[in-house]
């Protein structure tokens, strides 16, 4: 049976934050009463401080880590000011609170967080997948997800925990409109079903018109709440439309015959598409249907399965500084595409393409036409949203390149910022600029006049999801009794270099690993360099160690001898059996039972397991932006450096990143309740006799090994 969450009641009196360290408060003060039960929107410019106020309501920010409180903030459920309030939370960006690698396990995060029983998980979550309209399985991965399906997971997340306050952060930014036909519903339907208290934060208010009974309206100075009928609010989310002239005698920008297109494998249909000088094309479809992976196909950073790009020619196979020349292309999130330490020279970077005499001109005309002449000297990683997304726009543009691709350039903007970006994309294509942008946005396709390019659904949580294997020993065993007969191993043959002992523990272990199918295409791959490694360090040894028995060879400081030969081959043996398991098994093992496993059976803390479990995640995104990184220095013409004058600047760059995403991170994981209590668990880490025996298994490799050697010594 479904327990009917009650509503929780806010009440702000000039209620304020500052950050440390910051010389203004992040909002206005705020004084506001919202009754249980109720709803309100929350608008106003970017900067102002609407997501501050919503971390402040979810009660993830404190006084002892991030600023100071003034004025007081109230929330209260069934007229107790003392009790907890359960509050869930649905923030901005769906790549940065996607906490855990499957889909259960991130859903069941929440629960596990306030104790809920075992028992009443699987209800809990049926029904949040059910009411954001998620069809997947809980052993879905949740790196295999679209954008706007890690959004909808997010809500389903925040949703299972049956809050009494629900504040969402823009939550409908990074869905389709068959995604938002789902996601608003359900957020209806929640609060018809489940009197909850709700807050939404948003700049398109006539999406939440009809939801919301309140609206609080917030500038830098002041924060005024408002009935909803009396709200002085542009209920509408159309933008002031540009004219385009006539493109139909225009060369041609960029043409494509049956393309193909894909990441690891290709997603069915093929794109021919033609986009004329002037003309400005939208590329639209579902969440996950393939539109970034074609926009980034067309600008040349990804190769294409099949098909052909007639305009520009085979950009793929060009080099970055030709591509950089002909296309720019501008990423979802802008920080992937800033080079430099300051906004001036940001833009120098992308005027360096620029092939005409006028470049003072240009700079000037550019920093005036995109707003950046009072930020020149900042860093672009200070920049708030809205600035970031104009400097790429400048520096993407700067060069004079005729062809431009954007994916999802208005998300996140205010109104009055989709509007500046509908009037500089107007002004570009004026001068000859045909543009190609990836968008959920129709009021912005509308304000342009662009040409829809539908891009039909491809199915792509079945094509990504990689086929399941059979399972074998490895995904049965408790990942401890795994380790530790790894370990028994590795102690037993770092005991004494022997090369018998070694082979017959090499072959024990492949033998095992092979019947566990531990070994697959990507294990085998990252045994190179392991491979590499044992190689060069036997042949050192073989080379340069002590000598003994007969001296077969000798130049200089080699001496190459029957001993140091032994030793060469034992070392090799030794590398090759301690080394080889853990590359293949830090690939097999399932971190999130490894995690249920150190917290259940060995007692670790929580907050240290778990966080570890969601830094692991947040790696493996991390590598996500690395990749797009470099797309990103091929796109700006800088991707023929070598890697070595690139690296300091990346690795500054994606430690950027990396502290805006695990904060962002952190707080996700606050939102959901953890640290808050004793935990319960979704999984349950069981240890069975078949453990004992593979850890026993372990135990025997080495005194088989051990026994084998003395057994062979003796012989001999």
């Amino acid at each position: 049976m479904t327990v009917v969450a009650r509503g929780a009641e806010v009440e702000a009196k000039l209620f304020g934050f500052r950050y440390h360290g910051a010389e203004k408060p992040a909002f206005p003060p705020v004084s506001w009463e919202l009754p249980a039960g109720s709803s309100a929107l929350i608008v106003g410019p970017s900067g102002c401080g609407k997501s501050t106020l919503a971390r402040a309501l979810s009660g993830v920010l404190s006084a002892e880590d991030d600023g100071d409180f003034s004025g007081s903030l109230r929330l209260s459920a069934d007229g107790l000011s003392d009790g907890p309030v359960r509050v869930g939370m649905v923030l901005q960006q769906p790549d940065d609170q996607t906490i855990l690698h499957t889909v259960g396990d991130d859903l069941a995060f929440g629960l596990e967080n306030m104790g809920v029983a075992l028992s009443d998980m699987p209800q809990r979550i049926d029904e949040a997948l059910s009411l954001v309209g998620l069809d997947l399985s809980l052993d879905h991965p949740t790196s295999h997800l679209s954008g706007g399906q890690r959004q909808r997971l997010a809500l389903a997340g925040a949703l299972a925990m049956r809050p009494q306050l629900l504040v969402l952060d823009e939550p409908l930014q990074a869905l389709d409109a068959e995604g938002k036909k789902q996601v608003l519903p359900a957020i209806r339907a929640v609060r018809e079903s489940q009197p909850i208290t709700l807050v939404v934060i948003d700049h398109e208010p006539a999406q939440w018109r009809g939801l919301v009974e309140q609206v609080v309206m917030m500038d830098a100075s002041s924060a005024e709440v408002f009935p909803v009928e009396s709200a002085p609010v542009e209920w509408t989310d159309q933008l002031a439309p540009i004219s385009l002239g006539d493109e139909s005698d225009s060369p041609t920008r960029l043409q494509s015959q049956n393309l193909v297109v894909g990441r690891e494998i290709p997603l069915p249909g093929s794109h021919s598409l033609s986009v004329a000088a002037g003309e400005i094309v939208a590329i639209t479809g579902p969440n996950g249907s393939g539109k970034s992976t074609l926009a980034l196909t067309m600008a040349g950073l990804l190769t294409p399965h099949d098909g052909l790009m007639v305009t520009p020619a085979q950009p793929h196979l060009m080099s970055s500084r030709e591509l950089a020349r002909d296309v720019s292309f501008v990423p979802q999130n802008p920080a992937h595409h800033h080079l430099s330490d300051t906004v001036a020279d940001d833009l120098e970077q992308g005027l360096a393409l620029y092939g005409g005499t006028d470049r003072d001109q240009r700079r000037a005309r550019w920093v005036e036409r995109f707003g950046l002449s009072g930020l020149l000297h900042q860093h672009p990683a200070t920049l708030s949203g809205g600035q970031a997304r104009r400097l790429a726009l400048a520096s993407a543009t700067i060069g004079g390149q005729k062809l431009l691709m954007l994916d999802e350039p208005s998300q996140s903007l205010d109104r009055p910022a989709r509007q500046n970006l509908v009037d500089l994309l107007g002004e570009l294509a004026s001068e000859g600029v045909g543009i190609v942008l990836v968008t959920h946005d129709p009021p912005l396709i509308a304000a342009l006049g662009a040409r829809e390019y539908a891009v039909a659904h491809a199915e792509p949580t079945v094509l990504a999801t990689p086929p399941a294997s059979v399972p074998g020993w490895l995904t049965r065993a408790n990942p401890l009794a795994v380790l530790g007969a790894a370990t028994a191993v590795a102690v037993g043959l770092l005991a004494r270099v022997d090369v018998v002992e070694s082979l017959i523990a090499l072959l024990a272990i492949v033998v095992l690993l092979a019947g566990g199918r531990a070994f697959t295409r990507k294990s085998l791959v990252r045994l190179i360099p392991v491979a590499i490694a044992a190689i060069f360090a036997a042949a050192t040894i073989g080379l340069y160690g002590e000598q003994s028995g007969e001296l077969l060879w000798t130049w200089g400081l080699i001496a190459v001898s029957d001993g140091s030969l032994s030793l060469a081959l034992a070392t090799l043996l030794r590398i090759a059996a301690i080394a080889a398991p853990a590359v293949v098994l830090f690939q097999s093992v399932d971190a999130t039972r490894l995690a249920d496993a150190l917290s259940q059976r060995l007692r670790l803390p929580e907050r240290f397991v778990m966080g570890a479990l969601a830094a692991l995640r947040l790696v493996q995104v991390l590598g996500d932006d690395y990749r797009q990184l470099l797309m990103t220095r091929r796109s700006r013409g800088v991707g023929d450096q070598s890697r070595l004058r690139r690296i300091p600047r990346d690795v500054f760059t994606i430690l950027v990143i990396a502290l805006g995403r695990s904060r962002t991170l952190a707080t996700a994981m606050e939102a959901r309740g953890f640290g808050a209590g004793h935990r319960t668990h979704f999984r349950r880490s069981v240890w069975s006799a078949s453990d004992w025996l593979i850890l026993a298994i372990g135990c025997a490799v080495v005194v088989v090994a051990r026994a084998g050697s003395t057994l062979f010594d003796g012989g001999l």
